[in-house]
């Protein structure tokens, strides 16, 4: 027997969307879907407003009935996805609205599978490939953004980072005394995990909200969107920014 919830009634369409260089507006998911969105390249804008984070390849958004779907994205790398319509019988949220890809098989390879599945000349029932999609995809959904299994103290010192995003302090050495245990323990913990120190962790951090600020509020000066991200000076600021993104806070606005 399927362990599959039972409100998944059939997958009614699969495509590849590939977003334009200019601004699209959101659509809203009619009653009676569910609409998945896989994205396999490019970057988009995610999130409430003022808590806004850019994803890529590998994020999973799953939309239910009346929710919207992504649409904002950087016209030097506007996003590709791959988009799933689920029909249902009523409107429950089983899986969390984003999350990552865990699998060791691309995205590509999934969505290749599930193709040849549905273009068979003797295609399975529909409840078959309807079990294939949310068993699989399910899965990689399981573990929502932001719940991923990483230690403990690694946890606690990312959330005690994400806290200080705004202001320019920043000591490891105060970071490991916060979170119980020494230095050399903190910088290990986040280059076995992480793949980068602390200093490096907070400083992608703070410059992925100033890319985000500066694309989304042009309200904002750039001055103000340093001190907003934690940056004591302009200067600093533009220098690291050059240095992250291979342009300047003003040309990134173009």
């Amino acid at each position: 027997m399927s362990n599959i919830p039972n409100h998944y009634l059939a997958v009614s369409y699969c495509t590849n969307f590939s977003a334009p260089a200019t601004p699209i507006s959101p659509c809203v998911i009619p009653a009676g879907y569910e609409k998945i969105e896989l994205i396999t390249g490019g970057k988009i804008i995610w999130g409430a407003p003022g808590e806004e984070k850019i994803y890529g390849r590998g994020a999973i958004f799953w939309h239910l009935a009346g929710e919207y779907t992504v649409f904002k994205t950087f016209p030097d790398d506007p996003y590709r996805c791959q988009v799933i319509d689920l029909r249902v019988s009523e409107k429950i949220r089983v899986f969390p609205r984003v999350g990552l890809w865990r699998s060791a098989a691309s995205p590509e390879n999934f969505f290749s599978d599930l193709i040849m599945l549905m273009n068979e000349s003797t295609p399975p029932p529909p409840e078959v490939i309807t079990d294939f999609v949310i068993g699989f995809l399910g899965w990689q959904q399981s573990v929502p953004v932001g719940g991923s299994r990483l230690p403990e103290v690694l946890r606690r010192a990312c959330g005690l980072l994400a806290e200080q995003l705004a202001s320019g302090g920043f000591s490891i050495d105060g970071l490991a005394a916060r979170c119980g245990v020494s230095r050399t323990q903190i910088f290990r913990l986040f280059k076995t995990h992480l793949g980068v120190s602390p200093y490096q962790y907070m400083l992608k951090k703070r410059l992925d909200n100033a890319r985000t600020l500066l694309r989304s509020r042009h309200d904002l000066p750039v001055k103000l969107v340093a001190e907003m991200c934690g940056f004591n000076t302009i200067e600093v600021f533009y220098r690291q920014f050059k240095q992250f993104t291979g342009s300047t806070p003003a040309a990134m606005r173009k």
